[in-house]
């Protein structure tokens, strides 16, 4: 809004207010006046006016907002959209806790004489809160900001497993010998999954016994394992023991797990759908319940589950990443975020934003278009996303920031009920802003209203 529109809305408004004209009054703020500022023109009511009908939640909302707090919110959602984080050491793996609130990463030191080690950051302000040096890199990690879960070792124990990391003590919670941890997945805030690989002996003989889910709390309590026999990959050389891929979906708590066939689980194993046998691993994420985005072997591929069957449905070329790709959602703009191999480059990988829908590249600058980095993390529901360069994290603070400013800068009449699935999305990070959403969740129903006034 210019300046000349804003002089005009509050000449306005003061002349309305010395006449006493308060349902005009009311009109303006709903027609002409930025959200943003409409608290601004509240304390020109008379104290005993208020508007009859669905109107009057969103003005007992304004009159009792505390003076500033629209505009610490607005200015909260307008700040860099990127918090860099410098860490010590070179970047292995990383995790951002389910919350929100919290960054976990595993680095290797500056020289080889140096053991790996975990560091934990606070995403308020960046600030270190824990550091732990451990004996092994974790390939996979999860973290709550009080515990870190891992693939590690703990001396003089001669096998991997699953390790909790926490102020106190790292202890032993998948001890079963010779058992490789492949992926570590959030189901929800409170539980999480682990794929693993059991193998009875190793050596040159190397004879895989099975493959198996695990479920876990939060606290590292287990909860259940489930056996998948039938997930034996073998190569050329004997049996395949890399890392397969497991993914989650918050929103129905769905699995999905890639091996010899990819599928959609219903915990703790019930196949709901599956895809013909494949030859290679996939990195996931979740679409939808029944729509997955897939990464490997040089494409990005969605797959639609129809009946029992899972379908490719699309695909697109990748550039080669040793690292591989790694794809994320982002479910304010049902985008795929991802990182495309860079030539000539065996770990780097260039951030790419793709339309989740026809996998197009998205138009326009987004909060990490470009940029290169060595891994790409995100909380289980995408509401925040990292990426982690040789010796740094850049944490984009909100997603929907942007787009939620840009509701605030309406009149609350211009609001739609499009935009409520975008409010639905954004996880504040202070009161103010808890207290803006409040507003537009009030305002859009009634601008609906408005745009629709028979329904």
């Amino acid at each position: 809004m210019t300046g000349t529109d804003r002089r005009g809305w509050r000449d306005a408004a003061e002349r309305l207010a010395r006449e006493r004209r308060w349902a005009d009054l009311w009109n303006l703020v709903r027609q002409r006046v930025p959200l943003v500022e409409a608290d601004r023109v509240l304390p020109l009511f008379d104290g005993r006016w208020r508007p009859d009908g669905p109107e009057r939640p969103l003005f007992d909302l304004l009159a009792a907002t505390p003076a500033g707090t629209v505009e610490e919110a607005y200015a909260t959602l307008t700040a860099d959209p990127l918090l860099e984080i410098p860490v010590d050491g070179w970047i292995v793996t990383g995790s951002l806790s389910p919350d929100g609130r919290w960054l976990a990463v595993c680095v290797k030191g500056w020289t080889s004489a140096h053991r790996h080690g975990v560091q934990v950051f606070d995403l308020h302000d960046g600030r270190q809160v824990a550091r732990r040096t451990g004996d092994a890199c974790s390939g996979a990690m999860l973290n709550t900001g009080t515990s870190v879960f891992s693939m590690d070792w703990i001396p003089p124990t001669p096998f991997l497993g699953l390790v909790r990391n926490d102020a106190a003590d790292r202890t032993m919670l998948q001890p079963e010998e010779f058992s490789l941890i492949a992926a570590l997945t959030w189901l929800d805030r409170d539980r999480f999954a682990v794929l693993a690989r059991h193998y009875p002996r190793l050596g040159r003989d190397l004879e895989p016994a099975d493959c198996h889910l695990t479920y876990y709390t939060g606290e590292g309590e287990r909860v259940e394992q489930v056996v998948m026999e039938e997930d034996l990959v073998w190569g050329e050389r004997g049996p395949d023991i890399l890392p397969s891929h497991l993914a989650a979906d918050p929103s129905s708590g769905l699995l999905a797990v890639d091996g010899r066939t990819l599928r959609i689980v219903r915990p703790p194993y019930q196949v709901l759908a599956r895809s013909p046998e494949q030859e290679h691993h996939r990195e996931l994420c979740f679409l939808s319940p029944d729509r997955l985005a897939a990464a490997g072997d040089g494409c990005l591929e969605i797959w639609q589950a129809t009946g029992a069957t899972l379908e490719r449905v699309r695909g697109v070329g990748l550039r080669p990443r040793r690292r591989g790709h790694r794809p994320i959602l982002v479910p304010q703009r049902h985008e795929i975020m991802i990182l495309d191999g860079i030539p000539g480059s065996g770990t780097g990988g260039e951030v790419r934003y793709l339309d989740a829908e026809t996998l197009g590249d998205v138009e326009g600058p987004r909060e990490l278009s470009g940029s290169i980095g060595v891994g790409l993390w995100s909380t289980p529901d995408g509401s925040r996303h990292a990426l982690a360069t040789e010796s740094a994290v850049h944490v984009v603070r909100d997603p929907a920031a942007g787009a939620l400013a840009t509701l605030a800068e309406r009149p609350s009449s211009a609001l739609r009920t499009v935009g409520l699935p975008l409010l639905d999305s954004v996880r504040p990070a202070t009161e103010p802003v808890r207290h803006l959403l409040a507003l537009l969740r009030a305002a859009t129903p009634l601008a609906s209203r408005d745009r629709f006034p028979g329904r």
